[in-house]
């Protein structure tokens, strides 16, 4: 059975340095949302939104995975965030789906560099000092539609109220 949802997420970005606001990042972000949903019948791109960065309007999280446009710099130890909604409809599969965002961009010193997200508010949740050990991926569960819930039906309801009626 067909069951549409929207999913929204909030990507947080955050560039990590010693030396916050010397120097700028070039990030880039993939999102492949073929691979996230590949359980379900379908999906499509609702929206890209940054008041941070400028998205890429092409992005549809399969043929074009780019969710920034190029030119995008974050300072060190900024913050940017991409709010992102999909609608999907899941053909009845209510998932886990799993996603993960692959930042790429350059150090301060020019070193390309690639780190993996990490689900929730906290790039660095065991505090090491590294978010390149932390990529505990997103899972997501959709609803189940109340058309697909099991029911007693008539004979069933009629038993479950005697039952009800008996008891003490």
């Amino acid at each position: 059975m067909a069951r549409r949802c929207l999913v929204c997420s909030r990507l947080l970005d955050r560039a990590g340095g010693p030396r916050p606001g010397k120097h700028g990042v070039a990030p880039a972000r993939t999102e492949d949302l073929a691979t996230t949903f590949a359980i379900a019948d379908s999906f499509n791109v609702v929206s890209v939104q940054s008041a941070d960065f400028t998205v890429n309007p092409a992005f549809n999280g399969a043929g074009d995975t780019n969710l920034l446009a190029a030119g995008n710099t974050l300072a060190v130890g900024a913050d940017g965030t991409i709010a992102l909604t999909v609608r999907v409809d899941s053909g009845g599969a209510t998932g886990p789906y799993t996603n993960q965002v692959v930042a790429h961009g350059d150090s301060p010193a020019g070193v390309p560099v690639t780190d993996v997200s990490q689900d929730g508010d906290d790039p660095d949740p065991d505090n090491d000092g590294s978010s390149g050990d932390d990529n505990v991926p997103t899972s997501i569960l959709l609803p189940v539609s109340p058309v697909e819930i099991p029911t007693l039906g008539g004979w069933g309801l009629l038993a479950l109220a005697a039952l009800l009626a008996a008891w003490p």
